[in-house]
């Protein structure tokens, strides 16, 4: 006898694959369940709500992404003009040197600890440094010209600027995520529903599930210790970094390869040394993806690189 219990839990829990995934998933079964009903399936009274559940999860993708990747670009205005500053900085310092010797009061309050404090420079420190140099450099105005005094105002109102877009967009890309959530937990509600509806027409007939649901597309390709392989190795690559895994490997050998993280694609490819640069274009592994590679064509080495900004991406790897 089976625990009624059980028939209360959702069978959409615990589902480990990333997003890409997860939306094929659900235009796929949506998609059986109409085609079902178009051939005469009892199930019409499902497909509206169906439908409207994935409208609205796609609809919550598309502007996650969409936002997401606005994000990535005032990420990119603000790390330019602190690269900006920085090469800024070091070419006025000759100038200000050359009228101000490094020992003079005038010099000591626009460098108080010297042009190192400037080329280090980073998001948080910013606005404190920018001030106080156009502080400086105002007080003195008059020996160093009120040129370079207005360039180090505008790039400080230019930061200013920046840094408020990337932080207005980082609050709406994480509403966008929530978003997803909410959507996707819908979405599931409704797919448990159907499920309990078509097993209920189909009373001792479990064969009927994989006519309106593919459950191998929510599933991992993971081998363990238990059906006869290995645990996977799992490594997490930091936004912006490479990683080359301690794995072992010959030439005969195929290497699984998931990416298991909720957001961040992550790139790879082979080398012949641990920190070698990609010699073609690296390829592209979407969250929740997987695959398969000969590790002939690699060489010694497999490398992997995560383009994200923001997001660490996580991997697991094994033996096949």
């Amino acid at each position: 006898m089976r625990d009624f219990e059980k028939l209360f839990l959702s069978s959409f829990e615990n589902i480990k694959v990333g997003k890409p995934k997860q939306l094929k998933f659900c235009d796929d079964a949506l998609k059986r369940l109409i085609s079902a009903v178009g051939a005469g399936a009892p199930f019409s009274i499902l497909v509206s709500p169906t439908q409207i559940a994935f409208d609205n999860l796609l609809s919550s993708l598309n502007t996650t992404t969409s936002t997401f990747a606005q994000q990535q670009s005032r990420t990119l205005t603000v790390d330019n003009i602190l690269k900006s500053f920085k090469i800024l900085i070091s070419k006025r310092e000759a100038t200000i040197r050359g009228l101000c010797d490094t020992d003079t009061p005038e010099y000591q309050e626009i460098f108080p600890q010297g042009l190192t404090q400037y080329t280090k420079i980073n998001k948080s420190t910013a606005p404190i440094l920018m001030n106080q140099l156009c502080s400086g450099i105002t007080n003195n105005v008059v020996v160093l010209g009120q040129s370079m005094l207005d360039e180090f105002k505008q790039l400080l109102v230019d930061y200013l600027k920046a840094r408020e877009m990337q932080e207005l967009k980082k609050g709406t890309t994480e509403q966008g995520r929530s978003s997803w959530d909410e959507c996707i937990a819908i979405m599931y509600l409704q797919f448990n529903y159907n499920l309990l509806t078509i097993a209920r027409e189909y009373p001792g007939q479990p064969e009927k599930a994989k006519i309106y649901f593919d459950q191998n597309i929510l599933r991992l390709h993971k081998h363990t210790a238990q059906d006869g392989g290995e645990q996977p190795l799992t490594e997490q690559i930091a936004p912006l970094a490479t990683l080359t895994p301690i794995m072992k490997f010959a030439a005969t050998d195929t290497i699984l390869l998931s990416n298991v993280s909720d957001v961040a694609s992550i790139f790879y490819y082979g080398g012949n040394t641990i920190n070698q640069a990609p010699a073609t274009t690296p390829i592209e592994l979407l969250c929740g993806e997987e695959v398969e590679i000969p590790a002939a064509t690699l060489g010694k080495y497999l490398i992997l690189l995560n383009k994200d900004m923001i997001n660490t991406a996580e991997v697991e790897l094994m033996l096949v």
